[in-house]
């Protein structure tokens, strides 16, 4: 079954931010609260659970490298070839099953005092 997994690449201070900025909270009721990431994104309902992520203290602009050991691999590398970034990141986000082209308002870039993160494209795979 061909599936889409959605990238992010960005400039956190460490991987602790990273992390809290990824968090789920809840209410007493057990409501979730949207995240700071799910918030900046405005994404649509996805598994939290398929979320990748990833913090690296020397940040870098290659792509294919930056995405070597996360899940499928082997399959989005060679997608991601081809992209050219102008940043050089140190996080990445990767969220399985979810295709963020797919949204009405797609945000390409948040830029905040703290942090940086970009929105970088999608890429199929296959699961089994």
């Amino acid at each position: 079954m061909t599936s889409y997994v959605s990238l992010w690449l960005g400039v956190f201070p460490d991987f602790e931010a990273v992390d809290q900025y990824m968090e789920v909270k809840y209410t007493e009721d057990g409501d979730s609260i949207p995240s700071d990431f799910e918030k900046d994104s405005r994404l649509g309902y996805y598994d939290r659970v398929t979320v990748e992520k990833d913090w690296m203290p020397d940040a870098g602009d290659e792509i294919t490298k930056m995405l070597a050991g996360f899940s499928y691999d082997d399959q989005i590398i060679s997608q991601f070839m081809g992209s050219k970034v102008t940043s050089r990141y140190n996080t990445m986000i990767l969220v399985y099953g979810y295709n963020y082209y797919d949204e009405s308002s797609v945000i390409n870039s948040i830029d905040s005092k703290s942090y940086k993160i970009d929105y970088i494209g999608n890429a199929a795979y296959k699961h089994e």
